[in-house]
């Protein structure tokens, strides 16, 4: 199979080029560029550059993602927030909320913020990474369309709804937890090229298990009533919390023609006020440090902590490039006239 290599700065320079004409702000490029490009080095290829011709490009076109939206704080009570994203781009509203949500937490200690009349936002752990800057902790939530099947129903509910908590250590690896709530995220499916899935991840629409990529009537909750309990959850935490649509009230984004109304929920806890900062991350590395020398299962080779590999795949891309799939090169090397002038071919 065909792949391309291209280096972390040149897809930056490309997907702000392809965002420049499309008409979006400056501003609003830089946030959105960096989020596609860190899920592209962290490994997450589902959520990286692969998103721009099937789903950003033509709901920008088609005005679903408002190219000049304005970002307003439309309620603020002691340590909340809540953020109107007036339909704009999901990224820039999540980093603005979990930057005011870092700006509440140094004052008050924890700082929580909602958003609304929002969009797909990417990553869930570009945000609550932010907060790690600030030697905080950083969560993310988000509802998504409904693509998932309550545990026990064979029709869709709710959305993948992924969440991300973020721990900053002492060491070189923050620990960070990144995950949807179903077995698979849907745009892994998306980007699988040969359409074959495993078993247990979806039903087809008649309600029978699948491995049909094409025929999957709804996707499945990770850990059967786990984690279905858990997605319930962050809908209503990212929407009946805020008084936006909920469940299958979200307009399903399987097309990505259409827009969303999607909500999210951000938050910072600053660790100095529960506990000495250093004796935290001390504690933290020590937890790493032993789990990482538990004995392990057979066929085992290490344990990881949550979002290690996701580190190490970041460093390894930093230095030899980000990976993509001759069909989606081929694919990006059309998008508005624009083209990646320098990459790596591999055969």
């Amino acid at each position: 199979m065909i792949r391309y290599l291209v280096q972390c700065d040149d897809l930056k320079k490309y997907i702000k080029k392809l965002l420049k004409k499309l008409e979006v702000k400056l501003k609003d490029i830089e946030i959105v560029t960096g989020s596609l490009v860190e899920a592209n080095l962290r490994g997450i290829d589902s959520h990286g550059v692969a998103r721009l011709p099937m789903f950003y490009i033509n709901r920008i076109k088609q005005g679903y993602i408002a190219k000049t939206s304005q970002y307003k704080i439309v309620k603020e009570f002691g340590s909340m927030s809540i953020i109107d994203a007036n339909y704009g781009f999901g990224q820039v509203a999540a980093f603005k909320g979990i930057r005011h949500a870092v700006k509440i937490a140094k004052k008050n200690g924890l700082g929580l913020v909602g958003i609304k009349n929002s969009s797909h936002f990417g990553i869930a752990s570009y945000f609550s990474m932010e907060a790690i800057k600030d030697d905080m902790i950083g969560f993310a939530l988000s509802n998504a369309g409904p693509d998932v099947a309550p545990y026990g129903a064979i029709k869709s509910y709710i959305g993948t709804n992924p969440f991300s908590i973020a721990f900053p250590s002492g060491g070189k690896y923050p620990v960070v937890l990144d995950m949807a709530t179903s077995v698979i995220a849907r745009g892994k499916i998306l980007l699988n090229s040969k359409k074959i899935i495993e078993q247990g991840i979806a039903l087809d629409k008649n309600g029978n298990p699948t491995t049909d990529a094409s025929k999957i009537g709804t996707l499945l909750p990770f850990g059967g009533p786990k984690g279905s309990g858990i997605g319930i959850v962050i809908d209503i935490l990212c929407s009946i919390l805020m008084s936006s649509p909920f469940g299958p009230h979200v307009k399903d984004n399987e097309k990505y023609s259409t827009d969303e109304v999607l909500s999210h929920l951000v938050g910072a806890i600053n660790i100095s006020h529960f506990t000495d900062l250093n004796n935290f991350k001390k504690n933290i590395d020590q937890m790493i440090s032993e789990i990482k020398c538990l004995p392990t299962s057979k066929g085992v080779e290490e344990v990881f902590l949550p979002g290690e590999i996701e580190a190490r795949t970041k460093e390894e891309r930093i230095i030899n490039g980000i990976p993509i799939e001759n069909d989606l090169f081929n694919i990006l090397q059309g998008l508005e006239s624009c083209r990646i002038d320098k990459y790596e071919k591999l055969l």
